[in-house]
């Protein structure tokens, strides 16, 4: 591989976490804004304002950021994508057959990074 094409490669990555980072960073913002603003008016003492009013869903909306950040990280990252369709395939089979039982293989931890935790199922053989 030539190092024109390492760079090219190495820039593309960094683009791509780049906006990733902004998206996340863009979905706490108007997730966490309603709610922070409601919080500061309250202890401002603005009592014309009724601001307790929307405190609740300022504070439900805060929270659905939680929510919110697994999707983008799924739907920005392969391996992260890969890894919720492993899960999610999991549970879909888990349920089928036997009732509820785990099959004796399981499912195994067969790598560990600090960006991923990838399970594989395992059929017996």
């Amino acid at each position: 591989m030539s190092q024109h094409t390492s760079q090219m490669r190495h820039r593309e990555t960094v683009f791509n976490l780049m906006k990733t980072v902004s998206m996340i960073l863009g979905c706490f913002v108007m997730c966490w804004t309603p709610a922070l603003v409601v919080l500061l008016l309250d202890g401002l003492g603005c009592e014309r304002c009724k601001v307790l009013r929307y405190e609740k869903y300022c504070l439900v909306l805060a929270e659905c950021n939680s929510f919110v950040n697994p999707i983008i990280y799924s739907f920005r990252d392969k391996d992260m994508r890969r890894t919720f369709k492993e899960i999610l395939c999991f549970l879909c089979r888990r349920g089928d057959g036997d009732g509820d039982k785990i099959p004796s293989s399981g499912c195994t931890l067969t790598r560990w990074s600090t960006r991923t935790i990838s399970l594989v199922l395992q059929t017996p053989n």
